[in-house]
């Protein structure tokens, strides 16, 4: 086949998503949702089952559902290299279980390259100039917000993907109606159908429904398509049904969750108009920190005119009604500036397809800022690939102290620095903490390679260190740095910016305004390791 300009830009945009698959591995606490698609899916298969366990999936049903069965071939697959061994494939994904993580992350990946391919079609269709229509694409899948959650194994991928499907679908049944000769049932169907899935998949995906009323309103002329539609509905509720009674559990507990932990219309507080207000402005500001770039191009276009109505009227429903949704539920009022910006991730498709309702033709300019677009997109792919601060310290930690008889405090930052634990260091968990692995080790004494007792956060809370440490070098691992003359640093893994500000896949990442961004050389918290060199008494 012929490479042309236009098949190169998809070969290196479906490329990129594929790369950094394997990122903070074998971390397994860095990116959410993660481990709702692995642990789940491995404990179901245990039980010989595809059913989760109650709170065990309390989102991405749908999700999960796609990694049970990915991870079943997988399996499958990998059987052989065991001998068909079962029980010896399941002692190596409890002793490595950071293999199964790059499962929904593979997926996610596919899953991507569908929608580059969904955009680019449709692009194809409304965009008559060829360099726009590149430009669009590069400037909506560089993103880093984009390219971040594309690049993760989180539900946000289907769940996005469903939604830009019946979006595809609601046009398309809106075209065919302000003609005369095309029948628009079959779009009908498929758009009602696929936001009913893309509610099953994630609660805040409700607003995906505002295709029922678009459609009835839009067709309220017409009974034969007005009963077409009631019938659509009544196929996706059943569907939205199933799926909900699949994992009933999960889903109830995650929307009492939301209606209480976000608390702007939670059923347990009072309505503050106040707190909605502030809600609206502070991710109107994040969507500029987001997408600046498209909202510079979106102000370039709009001189242009409008080019087609019906696409423009429609990309604007979706997209008010996306952010209203968000700024009601997941209230920006009480949120850091730098926390939540994946939640404004589905609004730059919808800005793409605003875009695309102008008369747009490529500029000069365009070079410019789809240049900057691909500069933040691939820095933001490159930080993806590398390590992140806390492998460079499990990687040191391992390298220096594998043979050592001493104690490892690791008062890192949440879990996110996850050291090997061998028999020793699991006996001084919490019974409320030991899970699978925990109790695999004591059973059969696994990493016995690792001989450092290790104390994190899981540990029983009334360990005497010093007691413990006797006749024993003693070393704290910090994400902050301490001016204490009792420890000496022996090593440092980070950036060189403040120890309050760090970047990761689910905080204070996206902001095209934070110069420091571009500075960092590694994803994660500093990392700071000391000596304790003081008094033991």
């Amino acid at each position: 086949m012929k490479m042309t300009i236009e098949k190169a830009v998809l070969f290196f945009l479906g490329l990129t998503f594929f790369i950094g698959t394997w990122h903070a591995l074998p971390m397994l606490s860095v990116i959410g949702d993660e481990q709702c698609f692995v642990g789940s899916v491995l404990r179901a298969m245990e039980r010989h089952t595809i059913v989760p366990a109650v709170d065990d999936v309390p989102y991405g049903t749908l999700t999960y559902v796609l990694n049970y069965l990915l991870m079943g071939v997988v399996l499958l697959f990998a059987l052989p290299f065991f001998r068909f061994d079962v029980a010896g494939l399941k002692m190596f994904l409890l002793q490595s279980p950071e293999y199964a993580y790059i499962v929904p992350r593979f997926l996610n990946a596919c899953l991507a390259v569908g929608m580059l391919v969904l955009f680019h079609r449709f692009l194809t269709r409304e965009v008559k100039d060829t360099k726009a229509k590149l430009f669009l694409l590069v400037l909506l899948f560089t993103n880093v917000i984009t390219t971040l959650i594309l690049h993760t194994g989180k539900m946000w991928v289907l769940s996005t993907l469903l939604v830009m499907i019946s979006f595809r679908y609601v046009y398309d049944a809106l075209e065919k109606g302000s003609g005369t000769t095309e029948r628009p049932h079959r779009s009908i169907f498929l758009a009602i159908f696929f936001s009913f899935l893309a509610l099953a998949n994630f609660p805040l995906n409700l607003y995906s429904l505002i295709s029922i009323p678009i459609l009835f309103f839009f067709f309220r002329k017409k009974k034969d398509v007005c009963f077409s539609i009631g019938i659509s509905v009544l196929v996706g509720l059943l569907a939205f049904v199933l799926v909900t009674a699949f994992n009933f559990e999960g889903i109830k507990h995650q929307v009492l969750g939301i209606s209480t932990d976000f608390h702007t219309i939670g059923v347990t507080s009072r309505f503050d108009l106040g707190a909605i207000l502030r809600s609206f402005s502070s991710y109107a500001l994040k969507l500029v920190y987001l997408f600046p770039l498209t909202l510079i191009t979106l102000l370039m276009v709009w001189k242009n005119g409008i080019r087609n109505k019906i696409l423009f009227v429609l990309s604007l429903i979706y997209f008010f009604v996306n952010f209203t949704t968000i700024a009601l539920v997941a209230n920006g009022a009480y949120i850091s500036m730098m926390d939540k910006l994946r939640y404004l991730f589905h609004l730059g498709f919808f800005l793409t397809f605003l875009l695309a309702s102008f008369n747009i033709s490529f500029k000069k300019k365009m070079y410019v800022i789809g240049g900057i677009s691909l500069l933040y997109g691939l820095f933001t792919v490159y930080m993806l690939a590398v390590p992140t601060t806390y492998n460079r310290a499990y990687d040191w930690v391992k390298r220096e102290f594998a043979d050592s008889d001493i104690v490892i405090v690791n008062k890192a930052v949440g879990p996110m620095l996850q050291l090997p634990k061998n028999k020793s260091s699991y006996l001084l968990i919490e019974k409320e903490s030991c899970a699978t692995k925990c109790l695999n080790t004591l059973k059969d004494d696994l990493h016995r390679e690792f001989k450092p007792i290790t104390i994190d956060e899981k540990s029983i809370k009334t360990i005497d260190v010093m007691d413990l440490a006797k006749g024993k070098d003693l070393y704290f691992i910090l994400s902050t740095a301490t001016s204490s003359q009792d420890m000496q640093q022996v090593a440092f893994f980070g950036n060189p910016i403040d120890d309050a500000r760090y970047y990761s896949v689910d905080f204070n990442i996206g902001n095209y305004f934070d110069m420091n961004y571009l500075r960092a050389r590694n994803l994660g918290h500093n990392i700071y390791i000391y000596k304790y060199t003081g008094p033991r008494d």
